[in-house]
């Protein structure tokens, strides 16, 4: 009887759908390496909305720069905002083109996605996802990020959760900044497909001749920097 529930289970469930441990929740990073800083994420609605916040100080080619960024997210749209600018990009959910993907996977496809295992952060049992030198830990209910690497050429950044606090977060952090300059992009269907590959562990980063393309490691992995 418990084999059969598990079994069930697993091919019923859509992980990009399955909501996080707890209704509300402030959680810190620690950002180091060649961008140091740090990020706080605010969880509301059992993970359905979440609001990033990333001040960072990074140094490429002996140019350094500062970061003041917010990263708003719901079930049907992201921003990815510029605090210091005021300029914003607004795009559809990635999380929501997860889940139809996921859903029109093979139910062997499905299962690989949800048996597959990470490391524990804070007690909190995450998905291995490596995509163009950047490999996340994520949650395996609710997609919360609790670790990044980042290692192209040379270039490398490290993301860890240090604490999460288990406590209602203010109504006033979820309210879109005024004044701000949005473009639209269109939804990522590209990205939403290399991370259902890299969790089947079918991406390998290899170019036309076989070789593999650092060029494309390169500008994929610092597009990825900020998510």
């Amino acid at each position: 009887m418990i084999l059969f529930s598990v079994t069930n289970l697993l091919a019923s469930e859509n992980p990009f759908k399955s909501p996080l441990p707890f209704k509300e929740a402030t959680i810190h990073y620690n950002i180091t390496g060649s961008k140091k800083g740090t990020q706080t994420t605010y969880i509301k609605n059992f993970g359905k909305q979440k609001v990033i916040y990333k001040n960072t100080n990074s140094k490429i080619m002996h140019a350094s720069t500062l970061d003041d960024t917010l990263i708003m997210i719901d079930e049907k749209w992201t921003y990815h905002i510029n605090l210091s600018t005021k300029k914003a990009t607004k795009e559809p959910s990635l999380n929501t083109i997860l889940i139809k993907k996921f859903n029109k996977l093979t139910k062997k496809e499905q299962e690989t996605i949800l048996e597959k295992k990470g490391k524990t952060f804070l007690g909190i049992p995450t998905q291995k996802e490596s995509i163009s030198g950047v490999t996340n830990y994520m949650s395996k209910k609710g997609r919360l990020l609790l670790s990044s690497e980042t290692g192209i050429m040379g270039y490398k950044v490290k993301t860890t959760a240090s604490t999460i606090e288990i406590k209602d977060v203010n109504d006033s952090l979820f309210i879109l900044p005024k004044d701000l300059k949005i473009t639209l992009k269109e939804a990522d269907e590209l990205k939403a497909t290399k991370i259902l590959k890299a969790l089947l562990k079918k991406d390998d980063f290899l170019g036309q001749n076989g070789s593999v393309d650092y060029h494309s490691i390169i500008q994929e992995g610092i597009q990825a920097l900020d998510f």
